[in-house]
């Protein structure tokens, strides 16, 4: 009895509460050094004193006993322990509580280096299987050591859009790809995880509803361990909505979890956070001045780097680019950067270096700047990043067919970075390719091609045409009338009330014909609100179709800045402008 009261007061001295409303379960057990490795706490074997564990809602640490006591709220919770440095939970690192009774987490010694390095990937999309295996068959071969992997979030394509069964399919599919996975692997639950979440009949009341078919499977959507010197911290930034839908934010209840955890860190211990999406200022203020190295997130598939006072928030492109395809075709991310993965290196308790690479190619070049969402004019430097494990490579570069001279400005142990400067004024304004390749002395060879758009008033005279163009694109909603511009005329008008009929939420296709008098190299295409008009429209899918004047082949052009799903929008009552949308015409 002595034992017992001194176990449950150890326990009430460690615990951290935060939040005040009353538990619908207790739970209670130990997290103790697994000697044989079996997940069960056996004879012999000793309790872990200091250790977290939590629901996501409330942290305790063990007593000295290794034991702890832990009022949960909800009455199936997910309850998980924070691994320590340099150990690993000998079974699973959570468990998720139907029923009165202990729960023991056991732990065993991994060797993990104060420098290690992890590879995230993002926006996987998982639908079939060989996208799976083109991902981990690419992770496994890497040819230097990778620590652990962390897929930040919409590992599979869209179980939102799904019925719960269609939705079980897809996560069996990516669980049964990633099985292969050689490397310890972390999970962030992004907005494509909401089971059914956005399917046209909602099965609200379904256990495996929303987020619950992902933590039945992958356990809690936020969570946070220590790998060598670093403490991680998985954030999750969906709120789902009670009628289907997620808006993006992090609540009041995971803002205090947050708080909570970083109070547990040791003063001087670095932090590094992942989410999906890109986190909500208040929750990166909150995370100013704690020691956190780097945010890393997904969701955009693109790059982006938004800073912070002492660290920065960094979206990676997706591993799916803009999206899968088949064999032997790749749709790169909208900033130009290919399929692929980031690779960051951390030593003596800072980040040493990073980089983007990509999973194609047996020397992959991917590009580092400039991004391609922006028209390029004047001189432009440029950049790209060739994975070549540390030997002897050569790289060239063209940019519409003209040389672009690049020298190797950076040398890291898995990777090399290559820049040079180029006048793009020499160029008429249009879509031109850049193209580096990266040569390795067997003769092996590895190709990036990115489009860019120049635009630095070249006009090119000699381009003429006979043939007209269509314009297509999906009307997804409107308030208003519209009316359709290319090169500065109207070619069409929209009226307010065009998706009456519409029942589909993909909206409605629109198409209108640009006669070849009105036709440029470079169009200018803007979808405004008709005069006098007052309210919004949105729109998607932009491109415009042309038959070659020497085949008649058909070919499809879009915006070279922008992916082929890139959103529009049309509001009168901000700023009243328009998004233009250039379109070039091949010769």
């Amino acid at each position: 009895m002595k034992k017992l009261f001194l176990r449950a007061i150890c326990c009430l001295f460690a615990v951290v509460f935060v939040h005040t409303s009353v538990a619908a379960r207790l739970v209670q057990g130990i997290v103790f050094r697994d000697a044989n490795g079996n997940g069960v706490f056996d004879a012999g074997e000793v309790g872990l004193p200091d250790v977290v564990v939590s629901d996501s809602r409330t942290l305790v640490k063990t007593g000295p006993d290794g034991r702890y006591s832990l009022e949960c709220k909800d009455d199936k919770p997910i309850v998980w322990v924070c691994r320590p440095s340099r150990m690993r939970p000998s079974k699973s690192f959570w468990t998720l509580v139907e029923a009165d009774g202990s729960v023991d987490f056991g732990l065993v010694p991994m060797e993990q280096g104060s420098d290690f390095t992890f590879v995230q990937i993002t926006d996987t999309h998982i639908s079939r299987a060989d996208t799976a295996s083109w991902v981990v068959d690419r992770l496994n071969s890497l040819p230097f050591p990778v620590d652990f992997v962390i897929n930040t979030g919409d590992l599979v394509s869209g179980s939102d859009g799904q019925t719960i069964e269609g939705a079980q399919n897809q996560y069996d599919v990516f669980e049964k790809g990633f099985s292969h996975l050689k490397l310890p692997l972390f999970y962030v639950c992004g907005n494509h995880e909401h089971a059914n979440s956005r399917h046209a009949n909602l099965q609200l009341d379904h256990e495996l509803y929303g987020k619950g078919m992902y933590k039945q499977r992958f356990g809690p959507t936020v969570y946070s361990f220590d790998w060598g010197d670093i403490h991680c911290i998985v954030l999750d930034c969906t709120i789902l909505l009670p009628k289907g839908g997620y808006r993006e934010g992090i609540d009041a209840e995971q803002t205090e979890w947050l708080k909570g955890d970083l109070a547990m860190v040791p003063k001087g211990k670095s932090i590094i956070a992942f989410s999906h999406q890109v986190l909500p200022r208040p929750t990166a203020s909150l995370l100013e001045g704690k020691g956190v190295l780097a945010v890393y997130c997904g969701h955009l598939h693109r790059t982006y780097v938004r800073k912070q006072a002492d660290y920065d928030i960094i979206a990676t492109p997706a591993t799916s680019g803009a999206w899968w395809s088949g064999p032997g075709r790749s749709n790169p991310n909208s900033c130009g950067n290919p399929q692929g993965f980031r690779i960051i290196n951390v030593s003596g308790g800072k980040i040493a270096s990073q980089a983007y690479v990509s999973r194609h190619g047996d020397t992959p070049v991917s590009l580092a700047s400039p991004l391609k969402r922006t028209h390029l004019k004047g001189k432009q430097d440029f950049s790209v990043v060739v994975m070549d494990f540390g030997k002897k490579v050569s790289v060239t570069a063209t940019l519409g067919d003209k040389p672009v001279e690049l020298k190797q400005t950076e040398r890291h142990p898995q990777w090399s970075v290559w820049s040079g400067s180029f006048d793009t004024g020499s160029l008429v304004d249009s879509a031109h390719d850049f193209v580096a390749v990266a040569q390795m002395e067997d003769g092996t060879k590895s190709t990036m091609n990115v489009p860019y758009s120049i635009q630095n008033g070249v006009i090119d005279t000699a381009f003429k045409t006979d043939r007209d163009a269509k314009l297509e694109f999906m009307l997804t909603s409107t308030s208003i009338k519209l009316e359709v511009v290319a090169n500065d005329q109207v070619v069409g008008t929209l009226e307010a009330d065009a998706l009456k009929d519409v029942k589909s939420n993909k909206g409605k296709k629109i198409t209108f014909v640009i006669p070849a008098a009105n036709l440029k190299r470079v169009n200018s295409i803007v979808l405004r609100a008709a005069p006098e008009q007052k309210g919004k429209a949105g729109f998607t899918q932009v491109r415009m179709t042309y038959p070659e004047p020497e085949t008649g082949k058909v070919r499809v052009l879009r915006d070279v800045r922008q992916f082929s799903n890139a959103k529009y929008a049309v509001d009168t009552g901000k700023s009243g402008k328009s998004s233009v949308i250039s379109i070039a015409l091949p010769d």
